[in-house]
């Protein structure tokens, strides 16, 4: 009895430390379509963008590449992607993504959220983040201390192409006023006094690209490294099969601390014979998490 006792603290200390941080729904775009890889949520193009999958971050996925954006000094704010996350059952959420710019779309981005699915709140901006063009910039969201984010049903975050707060000449020739214009991200464009280099300018045709959009519960920021190094598995809860984000070996656990599933080397396992209720999953690094069976 005290050993089932003493694996169940075992359990329950990895779970509370993998806990810590979690990601409860997450994108990766590698199967060419808006479905979660982890839990739920619904991805929505505004303003008029389209769509098409590109190259991911790495490259050997694939991205969410958004085109179509609004003429050159009109529709600030009005396009780009919404995310629409259930955050019932959740609190302190953060989320990180990964952003690549074409050489013609916007450097400047506006990140912001809604709690009733209608109202935005803006929360800042990527200060110019995507140039040099044609790179993946990561970035992270720290919404912990909005309350009224946590266990809402309607939460959603979207992230739109806006003018540059700054002026700048686009190019050798041409030149615009702080919040007038979109400043393409190829760095030939420059912020005055410098001079702009070339003759290319911004185009409705430039792309943004995004990979690897991950809501994340009990959120700590700059603490990244510690949601990658452990594993995802979905659907959860589940009634039968559960899929991992990598091959690994597992042991599932009742709450009794017993052993009712071991297996080596799998990205899958069936749960079906298992009876409902509570279980814990933990990777042969010693990562658990929490596995609810339907």
């Amino acid at each position: 009895m005290r050993k089932i006792y003493t694996m169940i603290l075992i359990i329950l200390s990895g779970y509370l430390t993998i806990d810590a941080q979690t990601i409860f729904t997450e994108w990766n775009f590698d199967a060419q379509n808006t479905t979660p890889i982890t839990g739920s949520g619904i991805v929505t193009l505004i303003g008029g963008t389209t769509a098409t999958y590109a190259g991911g971050n790495p490259s050997t996925g694939k991205g969410y590449n958004t085109s179509t954006y609004p003429d050159q000094s009109t529709g600030s704010g009005t396009a780009g992607i919404e995310f629409a996350v259930s955050t019932v059952g959740k609190t302190d959420i953060g989320l990180t993504f990964d952003h690549r710019s074409s050489g013609t779309a916007s450097r400047w981005a506006q990140f912001e959220y809604s709690t009733n699915g209608t109202d935005w709140v803006v929360y800042g901006n990527n200060n110019g983040g995507l140039s040099p063009h044609d790179t993946f910039y990561s970035f992270n969201v720290d919404l912990t201390a909005c309350s009224a984010c946590d266990n809402n049903a309607n939460f959603k975050f979207r992230v739109v192409s806006i003018y540059s707060p700054n002026d700048f000449n686009e190019n050798a020739t041409s030149s615009y006023s702080a919040n007038a214009a979109y400043m393409r991200s190829n760095a030939e464009a420059k912020y005055t006094p410098n001079a702009g280099v070339g003759t290319g300018t911004y185009g409705t045709g430039g792309t943004w690209r995004f990979d690897n959009v991950k809501f994340i519960e009990n959120y700590v920021a700059g603490n990244e490294e510690l949601i990658e190094s452990s594993f995802e598995m979905y659907p959860n809860p589940s009634k039968s099969l559960v899929n991992f984000s990598k091959i690994m070996s597992i042991s599932v656990y009742d709450l009794t601390g017993k052993k009712v599933i071991s297996k080596e080397n799998v990205n899958s396992i069936d749960i079906t014979e298992l009876v409902s209720g509570i279980y814990f999953i933990q990777s042969e690094e010693g990562y658990t998490q929490k596995l609810i069976k339907e």
